[in-house]
């Protein structure tokens, strides 16, 4: 691991911190461009969407404060702590929490085109993720439980790196199918079909990661498996409804 990727004079660069960065930057160019193509209204977008990362990794911090409560309290840390984000400690359900909150309100005045930008932002979350995934791969964080096979890193499945590589294949895929077809261009299915199947595969990566937090005694269920859950149950739902009510409207026709 190398949590720390070099120092220039007295700042410090850590390599979580600076992933983090750089999928931001790419993510936000991804959605820049292809709202440009489509035509989508692009002022104030970068505002926007720092908006959107600023809460949404807010949200993250302090669902990791409130799951892993003592990493921030002696001997291990302080809850100033809280603050050093480089040092890594997200927990991506609060991101997705806050930052959906977020995004639904600055464009929910565009519902015209709301499904369009549910579905590029999708887009460019997937490469920020596969950006961040390698930096917690680097920083050590969001370890995997330990192993004998030879697909492990110091003994240890990686986890990250696995779900950033995850993220990377659905990224090109999907920006590749956006593009050339028109079908994954209707109804925000780029986001709900790609959406499921990212978390799916963040379901299955999950029970090879260390369980820091169990939900009523059950060493393979933690929080983060019942967000999953509910959150695939909730896109699956979603899918059958607007799969129906298109069904309905052509049986009208």
């Amino acid at each position: 691991m190398h949590p720390i990727l070099l120092h220039v004079g007295s700042v410090t660069v850590y390599s979580f911190g600076l992933f983090l960065a750089l999928g931001i930057v790419f993510g936000g160019t991804v959605v820049a461009l292809l709202a440009r193509k489509f035509k989508l209204s692009t002022r104030g977008l970068f505002d926007n969407l720092l908006f959107i990362i600023f809460f949404g990794v807010i949200g993250a911090r302090i669902a990791y404060a409130i799951v892993y409560p003592q990493y921030f309290q002696a001997p291990l840390g302080s809850w100033w702590d809280v603050l050093a984000l480089w040092q890594g400690g997200l927990l991506y359900y609060g991101a997705i929490i806050v930052g959906s909150l977020s995004a639904w309100l600055i464009f929910r005045s565009d519902q015209r085109n709301l499904t369009r930008w549910m579905d590029i932002m999708l887009i460019g979350m997937l490469i920020g993720v596969a950006f961040g995934q390698s930096g917690c791969q680097l920083g050590g964080c969001s370890a995997g439980i330990q192993s004998g096979s030879h697909w492990t890193i110091g003994g240890r499945i990686p986890v990250p790196l696995y779900e950033a590589i995850w993220a990377t294949l659905l990224f090109i895929t999907s920006i590749t199918l956006y593009l050339k077809d028109i079908f994954w261009r209707r109804d925000g299915r780029t986001f709900f079909v790609f959406g499921l199947v990212y978390l799916t595969g963040r379901f299955i990566l999950d029970f090879w990661r260390s369980k820091a937090l169990v939900w009523h005694g059950a060493s393979w269920m933690t929080l983060s498996d019942l967000f999953l859950i509910a959150v695939m149950a909730m896109v699956m739902a979603v899918l059958l409804i607007r799969r129906r009510s298109l069904n309905n409207v052509e049986a009208d026709y």
